[in-house]
């Protein structure tokens, strides 16, 4: 039988599923720490930001890296954008260009960026 967290969508797993899903990834894990570390991260940012900006803010390589660690496709795990995309910086600046794909190449400058924003403050 498949692992429901391969096959489950992120948003229709309980914060419980999620917790056992990463504690399996940690326990099943061998290598160095810095690729695990990367993969654990690179999950809750797009739990909460969505595939999308994590493509902006994170180079293919890495991505593709953490999807082996973590035996997940974030494509089909996560939606497009989650729950606060807005808070990357590289995500708004995309979505006022004509191609999304193009800026994931670099095509545009200055918008692949990792930088967070605080919703909380006033524009």
């Amino acid at each position: 039988m498949a692992d429901p967290s391969q096959t489950t969508p992120a948003e229709e797993m309980t914060a419980a599923e999620v917790v056992a899903f990463l504690d399996r990834v940690v326990q099943s894990y061998k290598g160095q720490y810095a690729p695990l570390d990367r993969a654990l991260g690179m999950y809750v940012q797009a739990r909460t930001l969505g595939w999308k900006p994590l493509y902006l803010m994170r180079d293919k390589r890495k991505i593709q890296e953490a999807e082996a660690i973590l035996g997940i496709a974030f494509r089909e795990h996560f939606p497009e954008t989650g729950p606060c995309p807005d808070k990357s910086m590289s995500w708004r600046l995309a979505k006022k260009v004509s191609s999304f794909w193009r800026a994931v190449r670099g095509d545009y400058p200055n918008i692949r960026s990792s930088e967070l924003e605080d919703l909380t403050e006033t524009r």
